[in-house]
């Protein structure tokens, strides 16, 4: 059947209104700081975002309609793809990036909670820049199509297949017997545990406005800042403490906040994938820890702070950095970099391939073992006593296989712009697990200014890929997705 396009554009329309409104803060900001051109540049992006969306609105008006499928993965990628773009107006219009490559590059990365950046000196921005990229990463930590999916009832529009494609993990929960409901309670969740980090951070003698920035980042799975050297510039045990926290918080899959809600504690206790997140995030700490203090690069209370908050920053795909971590053995390094693959729980702001998969892939493994001893054996693959059925195990298998694929990929085309394939390789999984710190030219703080346009480009592709779950982006380039009669 025909891809329903009055529906998609319709939602486009709501999109392009819902990103326009939400430059007006940064808009009285810049105005009330007498920053010109950046009051200039969100006042002018804004308005033509606003009046594009409402004329998409406005020409699109119908009956009740539900999208299938096709139509919300596309629906997912056109509404990624819009957010980015109209970002970058603001960037372009006000002159701190008038290089569409770069203003693209750096409005991605927010939205896909990346947290790289191409601005070389962050704190001589104007502060509206500093919040609205900030705020751009908070928007795009739940993701902003669970947001619209709330409000499509009133649009007309059934929007279950939107957040099927829009959510990331191995499977979509409702937690409500409606998904607009469900989506309006994941936000609800996800603005309580904003306001609340503001509140510790700021109340530990933190900025406010500062206290905001930190906590969009954090709650959103980022790392974008207002300072050069991020976090390092408070040299705050207590404000790490706080962010590394609400880091773990922000990648527990959000169906459990429902349970905690409803006081369904048991759930909670029996969730596989939360139990081997923290396990996986407690081993990874204490061996960071432990090798940052052998090796003499902290005395112990350092090297527990640091360490423990490196790993959480990495696994959760956050890339705060409290400590050069450039500077630390290879073992330390190296485990990082593999938590960076492993990521958050599924349903969260976390990146990466989610635990879900690596407890999943991990059963397969045992099994097979244990098939060489008893080679006719009958062994399922069970997750929380429930029995996985093979299609739902191979196509975690086949999202491994697709993600090394794209990153293997994703390196090789990088490399024609590096002088080493280990920048290259470090650049590709910051940039497709959405982690953006690295330990290649890109520094602690995740600065890819020095990368040529073209590869600025690919790079924003990666993000996008690495956050939209890679399927729904790769299906847009096949036969099979664009054919009417399928």
């Amino acid at each position: 059947m025909a891809l329903n396009k009055a529906a998609i554009i319709r939602i486009a329309g709501f999109l392009a209104v819902v990103i326009g409104l939400a430059m007006l803060p940064s808009f009285f900001m810049a105005f009330r700081l007498k920053e010109e051109a950046a009051a200039h540049g969100f006042g002018v992006s804004a308005a033509v975002v606003i009046s594009i969306g409402m004329s998409a609105l406005w020409f699109t008006r119908s009956r009740k309609t539900i999208l299938r499928i096709r139509d919300g993965m596309l629906v997912v990628f056109v509404g990624w793809l819009i957010a980015s773009l109209t970002g970058t107006f603001p960037y372009m219009i006000s002159g701190v990036l008038p290089s569409f490559p770069d203003a693209f590059f750096e409005s991605v990365s927010g939205f896909t909670t990346t947290g790289a950046t191409v601005f070389h000196d962050i704190e001589a921005l104007p502060r509206s820049i500093i919040f609205w990229r900030s705020f751009c990463q908070w928007l795009g930590g739940m993701g902003i199509l669970v947001f619209v999916i709330s409000v499509l009832p009133a649009l007309g529009i059934n929007g279950y297949n939107i957040l099927r494609a829009e959510t990331p993990g191995l499977s979509l929960q409702k937690l409500d017997a409606r998904h607009q409901d469900s989506a309006r309670k994941l936000y609800l969740v996800y603005i309580v545990l904003t306001l609340v980090q503001i509140l510790l951070l700021f109340g530990g003698k933190m900025p406010l406005f500062d206290a905001i920035i930190f906590s969009f980042g954090s709650i959103a799975s980022s790392g974008l800042t207002g300072y050069n050297n991020g976090l390092m510039h408070f040299d705050s045990a207590y404000a790490e403490a706080v962010i590394a926290v609400f880091m773990i918080l922000s990648c527990v899959n959000f169906s459990l906040y429902y349970c905690v809600l409803k006081r369904d504690f048991l759930k909670i206790r029996k969730n596989t994938e939360l139990k081997a997140f923290l396990l996986i995030m407690a081993v990874a700490a204490i061996l960071v820890s432990l090798n940052l203090r052998l090796t003499d690069t902290y005395e112990t209370p350092q090297a527990l702070r640091y360490g423990v908050f490196q790993t959480i920053s990495f696994m959760t795909t956050t890339g705060n950095a409290s400590a050069d971590f450039i500077s630390w053995p290879s073992f330390s390094k190296t485990l990082l970099m593999i938590l960076t693959f492993i990521g958050g729980s599924s349903a969260s702001t976390g990146g990466a391939l989610k635990v879900i998969r690596i407890v999943i892939l991990s059963k397969l493994i045992w099994r097979s073992f244990s098939m060489r001893i008893h080679p006719n054996a009958v062994i399922s693959i069970k997750l929380q006593g429930k029995t996985l059925d093979t299609s739902t195990v191979n196509a975690i298998v086949a999202f491994f296989f697709t993600y090394m694929a794209v990153f293997l990929f994703g390196a090789f085309v990088i490399s024609l712009d590096v002088e080493d394939m280990r920048t290259a390789f470090l650049a590709s999984s910051a940039m497709l697990s959405n982690t953006g710190a690295s330990f290649g030219q890109m520094g602690i703080f995740a600065n890819y200014e020095y990368f040529a346009a073209p590869t600025k480009l690919f790079m924003s592709l990666l993000m996008l890929t690495g956050r939209l779950e890679i399927y729904t982006v790769l299906l847009l380039g096949s036969k099979t997705f664009w054919n009417p009669n399928k």
